[in-house]
């Protein structure tokens, strides 16, 4: 018999957090699932804890990648592997919140939904979310839901990550909804992206369901994949029917992901990592159109970036005194 619920956790030298991820789900009054780790040939020994895990009913299913995937390769691997009506992922040093995870699940499953949304707390505080706006077990708009994103695309928007969220597998699979192997941050938004503009029946309850451990939280961006995050908001703005409404939240979005992208290579104190950063964004910030671009810092930053002249772009030390004028015009 086929499990409810497929849990799937992407893993990568977590030894020390998976275990306590794990029996958070085993532990739980929650009946019907399957946990699926991949494990993305972590060297530490995440393995030998997954295997020592007490699990008398074998719901606990472990697979090790052939070759670094990333996460993003590694929960489309559970996807595939994945038997339950529905699934849901946990990253592996975090936890479900188990008797209201399992409180929420029953409810979802009271209503004809493609996909449920609930709260969470991080390090086992409450936290607010900016978008909960809507009246809870209400089928929800995506295109309000784009909307909202897009005005405030802040850190805590519901459309950031995956965890705290249930999804039909099979309206998943059918629409071929998987995440985008090239990118290694902003991968959750760009999935919601996929889902949203699909028009799916989205259902969300206030209940906080999952803990969300702050040193999950990557402290620098990887430079191999810059503006990621332009993926996902064009999408998001195709869901928006008003064309001059998503272009003008499409500008708002982007200065606020673009300034906190140069932000982190900023902080970095190596101005040749911020030129390589424009550099390797080119082709996207083109595509964008770097001229629509509200803010003229931004806008001088990323057009001087674009020379081919190295050493012209270290006018930036110039106008880095100017950043904190550019985040007063950036959403809060």
């Amino acid at each position: 018999m086929h499990p409810l619920l497929s849990i799937i956790i992407p893993t990568y030298n977590r030894s020390s957090t998976i275990g306590r991820c794990i029996k958070s789900v085993i532990d739980s009054p929650l009946r019907s699932f399957e946990i699926i780790v991949v494990d993305d040939c972590s060297t530490d020994d995440t393995g030998q804890v997954i295997n020592d895990i007490e699990d008398p009913q074998r719901r606990v299913r472990y697979y090790k990648n052939y070759a670094n995937l990333g996460v993003s390769g590694s929960r489309n691997q559970g996807l595939g592997l994945a038997i339950g009506r529905w699934v849901c992922f946990l990253d592996s040093d975090d936890t479900i919140i188990g008797n209201c995870f399992s409180v929420w699940f029953q409810q979802c499953l009271r209503y004809d939904g493609d996909a449920f949304f609930a709260k969470y707390k991080i390090n086992s505080l409450p936290t607010e979310i900016t978008d909960y706006g809507t009246q809870e077990w209400v089928c929800v708009n995506c295109e309000k839901l784009a909307m909202d994103f897009m005005a405030s695309p802040v850190g805590n928007s519901i459309l950031t990550y995956v965890w705290a969220k249930i999804y039909n597998l099979e309206f998943i699979r059918s629409l071929g909804i998987e995440f985008n192997d090239d990118l290694s941050v902003y991968e959750d938004i760009d999935f919601n992206a996929n889902l949203i503009r699909q028009n799916p029946r989205v259902f969300v309850s206030s209940i906080e369901v999952y803990d969300y451990s702050v040193s999950s939280v990557p402290q620098n961006s990887p430079i191999s994949v810059p503006l990621g995050f332009i993926v996902a908001l064009k999408k998001y703005a195709d869901c928006i029917d008003d064309r001059s409404r998503s272009a003008d939240l499409m500008g708002v979005a982007c200065d606020y992901f673009i300034t906190k992208s140069l932000l982190i290579e900023m902080r970095k104190k190596n101005p040749s990592f911020l030129w390589r950063f424009i550099s390797l964004s080119k082709e996207r910030l083109y595509s964008l159109n770097y001229k629509n671009i509200k803010n003229p810092y931004l806008r001088f930053i990323c057009k001087t970036g674009f020379q081919k002249n190295k050493y012209s772009f270290f006018i930036i030390l110039w106008i880095m005194s100017s950043f904190q004028k550019i985040s007063k015009h950036l959403p809060h």
